[in-house]
């Protein structure tokens, strides 16, 4: 099963080569144009592996949707890579103490983009993207973070508790 990402970002045509770079990867690209509807995805689902998020969106900009990330119970620890065309210092250092795992500027490399995203990927301990995932019908359990989720929600559990679950 491929990995999803979402991919937020107005401009069409970026877009589209990200996901298109994405898919030939090997991974599930999730378009979207707008903040609000990259909340609303964020929301409803548990199974995104990955954020590329463009600062400048209508709605709800990146960087709104960076913090609503952060403070998911879901997605909190989920990587998150900025790609934008704001290079200034100030907004790269917002988007760090944000928490974004990495920052892109436009225009940028899709191979390279590709590449961080794989790079990000290997590092992240999100629930679902390392050998360290036991899944038994509706709970996940990650060993490496010592967290469950049931239905999409993080289930506050003893280590015990934790355990015998996986069993």
């Amino acid at each position: 099963m491929a990995k999803k990402i979402l991919v937020a970002e107005d401009d069409a045509a970026i877009n589209e080569v990200v996901c298109e770079y994405l898919k030939d990867a090997g991974y599930e690209p999730v378009p979207v144009h707008n903040g609000g509807m990259a909340a609303e995805i964020i929301a409803k689902s548990d199974n995104i592996c990955l954020f590329i998020l463009d600062i400048m969106l209508p709605g709800l900009t990146g960087l709104d949707l960076l913090r609503s990330i952060r403070t998911s119970t879901v997605y909190s620890k989920a990587p998150v890579l900025m790609l934008t065309a704001l290079t200034d210092e100030r907004t790269q250092l917002t988007s760090f103490n944000s928490e974004t795992d990495d920052y892109v500027t436009k225009p940028f490399s899709p191979r390279i983009l590709v590449t961080r995203v794989e790079a990000l990927l290997k590092r992240s301990r999100m629930p679902g993207t390392g050998d360290s995932v036991v899944t038994a019908g509706d709970v996940r359990i990650d060993v490496n973070s010592y967290e469950a989720y049931e239905n999409g929600r993080r289930l506050d559990l003893t280590l015990k508790q934790l355990y015998m679950k996986k069993l």
